[in-house]
């Protein structure tokens, strides 16, 4: 078993991977393969840009991601001044799938920042619409006007230049977040609009009436 699978299973300690490492390891061996890491997570470990604790929080998800673009809204993993690792959400301004590394506008500031530059590897989702879409595009639209909180996504005064466009961006995310949810409601069931159904409709859960979908 990798150190990785040994922590996972409760029988080793994250933070004594290098301890576990120096007693395992022989000639030849990959000490990125025996932790159960890829080489660049293991650069980032020996770096202490990382911890072991980050690699067995990250390998608790699945990731089904082959490459990102320029603004994509993502939900990544971070780990950051003795944090634990979680979840952080964010658009990305900047992407080389080629070198693996991203910037993130991060919808959140921390310490006073806000972009942070991490591996592709990291970013576990792509989201179908931004949490906070007016951030997003203040950022991009508002430049020096200071008629609201550009780091807030509260509604637009009247008076904002952008009303109508800022509204309807809202408008757009209600929209978004009620297909969101309407969807979820779809998702591993095997009825689809214009799709018949071939199973027992006398106690049919699909949300469909003689083979055809309930409006």
């Amino acid at each position: 078993m990798t150190y990785l699978e040994l922590c996972k299973a409760g029988n080793a300690e994250p933070k004594n991977w290098k301890n576990w490492l120096d007693e395992t390891r022989k000639d030849g061996d990959k000490e990125n393969e025996l932790l159960g890491l890829l080489p660049e997570e293991y650069e980032d470990l020996r770096n202490d840009v990382r911890s072991m604790e980050f690699y067995v929080f990250k390998r608790r998800f699945t990731r089904s991601i082959f490459n990102l673009w320029g603004g994509c809204y993502v939900r990544y993993l971070f780990e950051y001044d003795g944090h634990e690792p979680h979840f952080e959400v964010g658009w990305i301004d900047a992407v080389s799938n080629s070198q693996g590394f991203c910037k993130i506008q991060c919808d959140d500031c921390y310490h006073g920042n806000r972009a942070v530059t991490i591996r592709t590897i990291d970013v576990m989702e792509i989201l179908p619409h931004k949490e906070r879409p007016l951030v997003y595009y203040k950022t991009m639209m508002c430049g020096q006007c200071n008629k609201c909180d550009h780091s807030s996504n509260d509604e637009p005064k009247t008076d904002c230049p952008h009303y109508d466009f800022m509204n309807a961006i809202l408008n757009k995310q209600q929209g978004d977040s009620e297909f969101i949810v309407l969807y979820d409601r779809v998702v591993g069931n095997d009825v689809r609009i214009g799709q018949s159904c071939n199973h027992d409709c006398d106690s049919c859960s699909h949300g469909c009436d003689g083979g055809q979908p309930l409006s």
